[in-house]
């Protein structure tokens, strides 16, 4: 979870570069995970709901991606 993050743009632009610095995530598969940043709030709402899905679809219609 990122905490330190001011804003929407700049978590993204974090989540971007982590994804582009092959060394984090050398001998995992990629396929086998999602990475999204997601507020305290909402990350309180998706642990009730445990609907992965329901909270993806929520993120790319709130932050196009």
């Amino acid at each position: 979870m990122i905490r330190s993050m001011n804003n929407s743009i700049t978590a993204q632009q974090y989540i971007t570069s982590i994804n582009m610095d092959q060394s984090v995530f050398e001998g995992f598969d990629k396929n086998q995970f999602i990475l999204f940043p997601i507020t305290d709030e909402n990350f309180n709402k998706y642990v009730l709901d445990k609907d992965l899905n329901k909270y993806l679809d929520f993120y790319r219609v709130n932050y196009g991606n």
